[in-house]
């Protein structure tokens, strides 16, 4: 995903109170110091106001219009009758509107389906593999990755792990550095790396499958999500519940 791509989307979730107390204080923090993110998040309210206000104008204008022409229907014309061709063109000219209307509030609504329904669903993976490491010992890199994931420093086990994928492309790594990812908003890196861990076959199979239907979801590539929730729904698998109730909201 493009730098820009990532903030703007992280403005909307800012804008539609979506982030964490954290997170929330990290983009105001970024707001006052960027001049540039600053700009791009006035830039983006002013598109949202302008769409939202435009639509409500030109369809109260139309209306408006439509009225004065068709006048009222109770009431007998009078003088020379009006142009039927003319009535006709108010009325599409009003349904066409409506529909504008509708595509604009139908596209701000499925874009805040799919990041409700992500948020509803997504739950970091919980540490199983080094969950007692103490940062008071002498640590192994592998070591070093998980206690910075359990204490939910992002970053640093992106780092970590990618450095240990550098030496061995180790199935469970691949996964949390996804978890990581995802956290992140960096979705298309979790993708790949989810996407590696399914080629194997290994024991992550259906966690793997699980959490990359929920970044399909995230980038809404509904169809994809779809694809891999139906497979789980299908299984025996511990997310068989969860991927059919997810496809029913969907």
């Amino acid at each position: 995903m493009e730098e820009k791509e990532r903030d703007l989307e992280r403005i909307e979730q800012y804008l539609n109170d979506q982030l964490s107390a954290e997170e929330r204080t990290a983009v105001e923090h970024r707001l006052s110091e960027d001049k540039d993110f600053l700009a791009l998040k006035e830039d983006f309210v002013a598109l949202k106001e302008g769409i939202e206000q435009a639509g409500r104008n030109a369809l109260r204008h139309t209306m408006d219009s439509w009225e004065k022409d068709l006048g009222n229907p109770l009431e007998e014309p009078k003088g020379e009758q009006r142009s039927l061709g003319s009535s006709l063109i108010m009325r599409w000219a009003a349904v066409f509107l409506v529909g504008v209307v509708s595509v604009v509030a139908w596209y701000f609504g499925a874009n805040q389906s799919h990041k409700r329904l992500y948020n509803n669903y997504f739950e970091v993976y919980a540490n199983v593999v080094l969950p007692n490491t103490r940062s008071n010992e002498t640590l192994t890199k592998e070591e070093q990755a998980f206690l910075a994931y359990d204490n939910e420093d992002y970053e640093r086990a992106v780092q970590l792990f990618n450095q240990i994928l550098e030496a061995e492309q180790k199935e469970y790594v691949l996964f949390y550095s996804a978890q990581a990812h995802m956290v992140l908003n960096e979705h298309a890196e979790a993708i790949e790396h989810l996407q590696d861990v399914l080629r194997r076959q290994g024991l992550l199979v259906s966690q793997a499958r699980w959490y990359l239907a929920l970044c399909y979801l995230h980038t809404k590539e509904t169809e994809k999500a779809k694809e891999q929730l139906k497979v789980l729904a299908e299984g025996d698998s511990s997310y068989s519940e969860r991927a059919n109730e997810l496809l029913q909201e969907m």
